[in-house]
């Protein structure tokens, strides 16, 4: 089967993870990347090259509308899909899960999402669009994760837990079964999670605990 091309939208180090899962599975083909700091043409990483930026006309000519968009930071992750949208009504962001993963048939994944390397997601999870789950994270069954979330490496789920748009579960964490996470709110390293947290905090410690309000956009990285 031909490999369909792709086009990689940022280049920082969380890209070079994104790319490394592209290859590794061997379905799609990197076209190149764009981002601010990398000129078309030249080199980027892994002999990945520029490209130029998607509202040119320079980029029209490759007649690639597929993307994968290579930025950790929830918010930033949205707004650069509403841009290409902008671009491309018929932009197509697709499923990328490296070959070192377990994923279960029932298991849902929306457009955009990635699996890193150990990724395992359960029987009945669900996640939304263009989340990202880290190298050895787990998502257990029947457990939903919205849209535009980034559940960080090593995090641990217990079965049937919520988590709401744009929420970040940082390194580490574990979060006990049946638990619900707010919007926007991004639960600490290393912390252990027994009751539910509410939208728009930021929340630590073992047990996990609110420490303070949080605003939609605020970093986290």
């Amino acid at each position: 089967m031909e490999k369909q091309k792709v086009v990689l939208i940022g280049a920082g180090s969380h890209a070079k993870v994104v790319a490394d899962a592209i290859k590794a599975s061997g379905k799609d083909q990197i076209l190149g990347v764009v981002d601010p700091g990398v000129k078309p043409g030249e080199g980027w990483w892994s002999g990945i090259q520029g490209l130029p930026d998607v509202d040119s006309s320079e980029f029209a000519r490759y007649e690639c509308k597929r993307f994968v968009i290579c930025v950790g930071d929830n918010v930033k992750r949205s707004r650069i899909v509403d841009r290409i949208l902008e671009r491309f009504s018929d932009a197509e962001f697709p499923v990328v899960i490296h070959p070192f993963t377990s994923v279960a048939p029932s298991a849902t994944l929306g457009q955009g999402t990635v699996l890193f390397a150990g990724a395992v997601v359960c029987a009945d999870a669900q996640l939304g669009e263009f989340c990202i789950v880290n190298t050895r994270a787990t998502v257990e069954h029947e457990t939903v994760v919205g849209d535009f979330v980034h559940v960080i490496a090593g995090v641990v789920m217990g079965g049937k837990v919520r988590i709401g748009d744009f929420s970040a579960i940082a390194l580490g964490a574990i979060l006990f079964r049946g638990i619900s996470i707010g919007s926007h709110t991004v639960i600490g390293a290393g912390s252990v999670v027994t009751g539910n947290i509410p939208d728009g905090v930021i929340a630590f410690g073992s047990p996990c605990k609110v420490i303070r309000e949080r605003s939609k956009e605020e970093a986290y990285l």
